[in-house]
């Protein structure tokens, strides 16, 4: 385990890319966000061929709804709240 990084040497790491490669960060996140946005449209259009190809809404509905009531707002995430001990 000795060749794992600590959170800080990541957090370092992370802060020189975005000084030393800024334009290159923000070229990319913008490649990446284009075509999440083309995702979500091809989704939400249907791919034009049999009816149902398209995203379901009372899925995506039903599972925000799952995912909401299992969200932990005090600590975060959605694990369970015996694996946070109180001190």
């Amino acid at each position: 385990m000795k060749d794992q990084l600590g959170f800080l040497e990541v957090l370092g790491k992370i802060a020189n890319v975005w000084k030393e490669q800024h334009e290159r960060c923000v070229a990319s996140a913008s490649d990446i966000l284009n075509q999440l946005k083309e995702f979500a449209d091809e989704g939400l259009k249907g791919t034009g061929g049999e009816p149902g190809d398209g995203l379901e809404l009372d899925l995506l509905e039903e599972a925000y709804q799952h995912f909401m009531a299992r969200y932990d707002p005090l600590y975060g995430g959605f694990g369970s709240r015996l694996l946070y001990p109180v001190w």
